[in-house]
């Protein structure tokens, strides 16, 4: 089958073999050039998408795949959710640097999100009020030492059933884990940090409460300073074309599967809750701890 050459707007070229490897050519000035092989490459790794982005910068408008949703660069922006693509400048030189599994909001999502908020809030505040006339109406008829037993008994019910971090109060074993904590991979050389970017508002001292899904990396995983893995095809090429003797490169974290070791049952935005104990893998043989869980009080 013969390759199929991809070329970009300044002049590098991409060739992806059969065996899945992607060989890049980069254009440097004075018509030099410089040459990389990723191994195995799949779509959006190192924010490289050569067919099927699920996004497309347009202009001054950012679009899905399908053009089913667009919006200009600053309504995007705006969004507390899309907030990782202007830290991390990821929309630069006319290009829009999106991963594996990461998700653009869009303005038209965040005012259904809002509009599904305020409806389920008003079917609470309905059935709180039916529940609370139900009440009334018992005590009427109850004696007052009945009336106390069924409260205290109601109070370990909801206590029992409540999936919010802080109903476990201290009287676990580990801490939860916000934003802000510190990471460490055992193939990086400097530390990273834990970024939540969810559709939640729980708190832990004033920072929101990571999960197992918290895993996207530059969206949720900072970079580790310099990469020394060769299961990593950067380090590899580097490596090979320092003669053999090891070449570390800018760490591009590449995670495929969520936080291990989570609290599965206290769940945040419907995924168990982080706690200091959970650990992270790198596809490039990296292992991701948490060194401050970013909070100092609950534990679960």
């Amino acid at each position: 089958m013969a390759e199929k050459i991809y070329e970009d707007s300044k002049g590098n070229k991409y060739v992806k073999d059969d065996n899945g490897n992607l060989f890049i050519t980069y254009a440097q000035q004075e018509n030099q050039t410089e040459n990389i092989c990723i191994a195995g490459f799949k779509e959006g790794d190192y924010g490289i998408w050569l067919e099927g982005a699920p996004y497309r910068l347009e202009g001054d408008k950012i679009a899905t795949k399908d053009g089913k949703k667009e919006a200009s660069k600053s309504e995007i922006l705006e969004l507390e959710e899309n907030k990782f693509l202007e830290e991390e400048e990821r929309i630069k030189d006319g290009f829009l640097w999106i991963y594996a599994g990461e998700k653009i909001k869009f303005p038209e999502e965040e005012e259904e999100q809002k509009e599904e908020t305020q409806e389920g809030e008003s079917q609470e505040d309905k059935q709180e009020q039916s529940t609370t006339k139900t009440v009334a109406a018992g005590t009427n008829t109850s004696n007052s030492s009945q009336s106390k037993s069924e409260t205290q008994e109601s109070d370990k019910q909801e206590s029992e059933e409540s999936s919010s971090p802080t109903s476990s109060g201290a009287s676990g074993s580990k801490l939860y884990v916000c934003a802000g904590a510190k990471l460490k991979c055992n193939q990086g050389d400097k530390e990273g940090a834990l970024k939540v970017v969810a559709p939640h508002n729980i708190k832990m001292q004033g920072n929101l409460v990571a999960t197992i899904m918290d895993n996207k990396p530059m969206a949720n995983i900072q970079p580790f300073g310099k990469c020394k893995s060769m299961a990593n095809p950067t380090v590899a090429a580097a490596t090979a074309a320092n003669k053999g003797k090891l070449k570390p490169m800018p760490c591009i974290p590449n995670i495929v599967a969520p936080w291990t070791g989570g609290k599965p049952d206290v769940k945040v935005a419907g995924n168990p809750a982080l706690l200091e104990s959970s650990k992270l893998t790198c596809a490039y043989a990296g292992i991701i701890k948490i060194t401050d869980p970013g909070q100092d009080l609950v534990k679960g």
